[in-house]
């Protein structure tokens, strides 16, 4: 049996899942796209993995493609490969309806791919409508937890159609480049610090963790942890402006990171904070469980139900509330839980969902499509 396994462009928890169904079936995987460096570097390696890897267009961004020339491309690898299961991340790209169009066409086996829920935005009537009628065409789906395969069971797909597993990282290589950065033990910087990993946009909610993060630092004073803020975006320049006029200290920016620069910052930091008040699933929370540390984590986050344990390798807030968020950070400060046995728990839990969930579900999942 062959799969072909389809994404915007190739990102290394993309790698990891394809190469773990790899090990199953022969696998083809196509990126739409490679327009970014994280990207450009791992095809120069792309004959260490273990599947076929094609890429429609090289270091082009796709909304610089038409939507031609997407289809053309798209539907003369189809034919190519010619594969028995297609894989589809979500159901509103262009290439996505040109897949799913194709698959009908020629008689294959359709698996989506999605981590929406449904408290992600507003819903309207007519577009779940449409949803419904576009869902029906697929085959089945592997989603993120309970509350995306409760919302695609909304939208009309059979809940014995859904497995879980689709939000999974490379937790090995993660733990692997963590002992080594601890085992060398170059501090990037000599206090101890939260952490934050995001894009620089609105709904990751940075700006109420400075917030937080400056009643923080009122409440605890000189035993007070730095926050580093990982990432870039066009909220870079608010958020700069803020800690400036409020007078925030103890504020980093890295900038952006590749994947091993952002396991250095992860090997040493205390806890990580993820405070979005829109979140699909959040992978990088995943990334600090592998790296055995602690998660401060919004309820918002798609993940919160599934990774978080309250308490026990983590905890959950309100992203809205910014005095519960600098409460609980001055509570990790100032002793209140064993950060070591937090973290301990965050690889317990976490090694369960790893790759290899995806791929055996998705090969459990096949085995239900073919046999109705």
């Amino acid at each position: 049996m062959k799969i072909m396994v389809l994404f915007i462009q190739f990102l290394s928890y993309h790698l990891a899942r394809i190469s773990a169904l790899a090990d199953k079936y022969k696998t083809v995987g196509v990126e739409i796209c490679s327009a970014n460096e994280q990207s450009n570097i791992a095809i120069k390696q792309k004959e260490k993995y273990p599947f076929i890897w094609e890429t429609l267009f090289n270091k082009r961004s796709l909304e610089n493609i038409l939507r031609k020339e997407q289809k053309n491309r798209l539907i003369n690898i189809l034919e190519n490969y010619s594969p028995d299961v297609i894989m589809i991340p979500g159901w509103n790209h262009n290439f996505s309806n040109t897949a799913l169009r194709w698959a009908k066409q020629n008689n294959k086996i359709t698996i989506l791919m999605s981590d929406s829920k449904k408290d992600d935005f507003k819903r309207f009537f007519f577009r779940e409508w449409l949803k419904r009628r576009i869902i029906r065409l697929f085959d089945g789906a592997i989603v993120g937890g309970a509350s995306h395969k409760k919302y695609l069971e909304e939208l009309g797909m059979s809940s014995d159609r859904i497995v879980l597993g689709y939000d999974v990282v490379d937790n090995n290589f993660i733990m692997e480049k963590v002992k080594k950065y601890l085992v060398e033990s170059n501090r990037p910087f000599v206090k101890k610090y939260f952490l934050m990993i995001n894009r620089f946009i609105k709904r990751k909610n940075i700006s109420r963790v400075l917030e937080a993060y400056r009643i923080y630092r009122k409440e605890v004073k000189e035993i007070s942890w730095d926050l580093v803020l990982c990432g870039c975006g066009k909220e870079e320049f608010s958020l700069r402006k803020k800690i400036l006029k409020e007078n925030i200290g103890g504020v980093h920016f890295t900038g952006y990171l590749l994947h091993d620069d952002i396991c250095r910052y992860l090997a040493f930091a205390e806890v990580l904070i993820h405070a979005a008040y829109k979140e699909q699933w959040g992978l990088v929370i995943n990334e600090a469980m592998a790296a055995a540390k602690p998660v401060l984590v919004s309820l918002s986050c798609g993940c919160s139900s599934e990774l978080v344990r309250n308490g026990e390798n983590g905890l959950l807030f309100n992203p809205f509330d910014v005095i519960e968020l600098a409460n609980k950070m001055k509570d990790f400060t100032e002793g209140k839980y064993n950060l070591i046995l937090m973290g301990e728990e965050s690889q317990k839990i976490i090694n369960y969902w790893n790759p290899e969930l995806f791929a055996n579900n998705i090969s459990e999942l096949i085995k239900r499509i073919k046999g109705q």
